[in-house]
Formats: C-alpha cells, sequence, structure tokens
C-alpha cells in the first residue's frame, strides 16, 4: 500500500519512467494509453478476483490429498503444492474438490512468493481450466489473470518489437547507404550509431516493462494473499461471537437461577421469622399462665 501511495504522487515521461510532480494525485490523462489500459485491467482482475485455497466439505478419499497440497503451499513448498493439487484433480475427477484443486494448481504458477513462477505455463494452466468449468466460481478470476497476461504479451511487446524491426530496417537501409556514398560516411556512421543506441534503449524498455508487469502481477497475488487472511479472520471472529453469545446465554440462565434462589431464601426466613414470632408468643403465655398457677392468691392480698 505504502508503495501504491508513492506512485500515486509520479506521472510517466516518454520512455515509460516515472518522475516526480508538485501534486499528489496524477490525472489519468497524462498517463500513456498502454498505462491506462494495464491500470484497467489490473482494477477489473481485482474486482473480479476471488479467494483460492478455501475448503469444502467432502466425505471422498481426496481429503487428505487437499490437506497435503494446502499444507506444502503454506510452507512454501510450491513445485509440491502444484503436483499434490495435480494429482488430486487427476485422480478424481468427480470430486467436489477437483475443480478448485485445477484452479490452484494453476494459481501457484502466478503466486508472488513462487520463485518458480511461469506465466506462460499458468496461462495455459488457466485456460484449460476454464475450458472444464466455464461456470465455475473461478471462471472470473482465471479469465482475469489471463486478461493480464495477454494484455502485456500482445499489446507492449509487440508495439515495442515492431519499432526495433522498423529500426532495424534503418540500420540496414544506413548500412547500404554508407557502401554507396563515399561522402558524408562520418554523418552516416553516427545515425546508424544513434539508431543502434536507440534500439538498445528500446530493447532496456522491453526488460524494465516485463519487471513491471512481473511486479504488478505480484501485487495483485499479494492483496489476493490479504485479502485470503483477511477472510480467515472474519470467519474466526464470527465464531468467537457465536461462543460469546452462547456464554451470554448460559449467564442469563444462572442469573435466572440465582435469582429464583434468592427469593426461595427469603420466603423461607419470612416463615421462619413467623415461626419463630409464634414460639416466643407462645413461651410468653406459657410463662404468664405458670406464673398465675405459683400465686394464684397473689391478687387478693
Amino acid at each position: 500500500m505504502r508503495k501504491a501511495s508513492q506512485q500515486a504522487s509520479m506521472s510517466w515521461t516518454r520512455g515509460g519512467q516515472p518522475k516526480q510532480v508538485d501534486r499528489k494525485f496524477p490525472s489519468v490523462l497524462s498517463m500513456p494509453p498502454l498505462l491506462k489500459y494495464w491500470a484497467a485491467l489490473c482494477v477489473v482482475s481485482i474486482a473480479v478476483g476471488c479467494a483460492p485455497f478455501t475448503q469444502h466439505p467432502s466425505a471422498a478419499g481426496d481429503l487428505q490429498k487437499y490437506r497435503d497440497a494446502k499444507a506444502f503451499f503454506e510452507h512454501g513448498k510450491y513445485r509440491e503444492s502444484r503436483d499434490a493439487y495435480r494429482a488430486l484433480f487427476e485422480a478424481y475427477p468427480q470430486s467436489e474438490r477437483a475443480e478448485e484443486a485445477q484452479f490452484n494448481a494453476a494459481y501457484v504458477l502466478v503466486y508472488y512468493k513462487n520463485p518458480d513462477r511461469d506465466y506462460a505455463g499458468a496461462q495455459h494452466e488457466f485456460e484449460k481450466f476454464l475450458l472444464r468449468y466455464p461456470l465455475s466460481t473461478f471462471a472470473g478470476e482465471a479469465q482475469s489473470w489471463i486478461s493480464l497476461i495477454k494484455a502485456f504479451d500482445q499489446s507492449r511487446v509487440r508495439e515495442l518489437l515492431s519499432e526495433v524491426e522498423s529500426l532495424t530496417r534503418k540500420i540496414d537501409e544506413t548500412s547500404k547507404a554508407l557502401l554507396e556514398a563515399q561522402q558524408g560516411e562520418s554523418m552516416i556512421l553516427k545515425e546508424r550509431d544513434g539508431l543502434m543506441l536507440e534500439k538498445n534503449n528500446l530493447t532496456g524498455q522491453i526488460e524494465e516493462l516485463l519487471n513491471e508487469k512481473n511486479t504488478l502481477l505480484d501485487e495483485k497475488a499479494s492483496l489476493l494473499a490479504d485479502r485470503e487472511r483477511l477472510m480467515t479472520s472474519k470467519d474466526d471472529l464470527e465464531q468467537k461471537n457465536h461462543e460469546l453469545m452462547g456464554e451470554k446465554e448460559e449467564l442469563i440462565k444462572a442469573k435466572a437461577k440465582l435469582e429464583k434462589s434468592i427469593r426461595d431464601m427469603t420466603m423461607v426466613d419470612v416463615k421462619m421469622e413467623r415461626k419463630r414470632k409464634k414460639m416466643k408468643k407462645a413461651e410468653a403465655e406459657k410463662s404468664g399462665n405458670a406464673g398465675a398457677t405459683q400465686n394464684p392468691g397473689g391478687s387478693g392480698k
């Protein structure tokens, strides 16, 4: 996120290099057309994307294979994870996990932490997935990845290669002119050197754009991973909330039971107090009767 905010304070030069500007947020109109297209694809991809590596209930024997594949992925063993997912959907094609396993096998190839990322292979795997599961809940995510990979390969690289070919033709023409012309040899050589330098610069731009493509794909994969962690945290919070609600109900029941016990004890105390008063009254009457019996003529004196 910090990197994105820094990029927001930059505009773009003719060669595709960022430069600092005074305004905090650049105008979208100041970006090159290809960059606008690339940014739009990224937004669509993130909007359409879904979180891979979710769990589905199953009673089939593929459960252990699914757990193994997921464990490999979580421990950074991406090649083993992909092999395990492939083994799962090939061995259990009718399993309800086969669809997710085939998607995850392709997703591992573009995962930002995988040092053996293979975008061409991932495109092929995503296309195979869409042929098999065109109505899958993962179809939008798969199509987004395919679009991102194709967008770069079919637009900017083709454009730059066309420029390189054009410059190469100019170099050939210049070389022929150099052989035919005896005068102005130094100027022709300088022009040729300039064209070669421009060709090298364009070749360097291709490499930079390829690196930029990988960076954008890595950032997207990172965002998807963050989304997956947030979804897991949400599930944990909901589970904890459910547990707290259960504890609350138990406390309410305990409170009601305690209040009933207090009322019962109060009633017992009232009854005991009444009984004590009756006993005291009876003892007083008994004492009065006993005194009158011992002194029957006391009143006559």
